[in-house]
């Protein structure tokens, strides 16, 4: 496994069946970054790479891929606060803390 895909094991759980792993892994392999129009959050305040994310969300996603999708493609700096805030909260209200710390 890539250092990502060992990554997104671990988020899954690694007492699961195999082929429910690799059925997760396979559906969470295509990242935003592979989107055709490259989302990064790069100089994009929180609030507008949010918008944009949720514009290009794919809907076979389930809730905490989104978040973890979404977390991936913040910069470091942002990660970090997210970690700070706490990871069990909510996409929106995580967005929603990052957006105030960022004013």
């Amino acid at each position: 496994l890539s250092f990502s895909n060992k990554k997104d094991a671990i988020r899954f759980g690694t007492e699961r069946p195999f082929d429910e792993l690799v059925k997760y892994l396979d559906n969470s392999f295509y990242s935003l970054r592979e989107h055709p129009w490259g989302l990064e959050q790069g100089n994009n305040s929180v609030e507008d790479f949010y918008k944009k994310y949720e514009y290009i969300k794919l809907s076979r996603w389930d809730e905490s891929q989104n978040k973890n999708q979404f977390i991936c493609e913040l910069s470091f700096a942002n990660q970090f606060k997210i970690r700070l805030c706490g990871l069990d909260l909510p996409l929106d209200e995580l967005v929603d803390r990052l957006v105030k710390l960022e004013a």
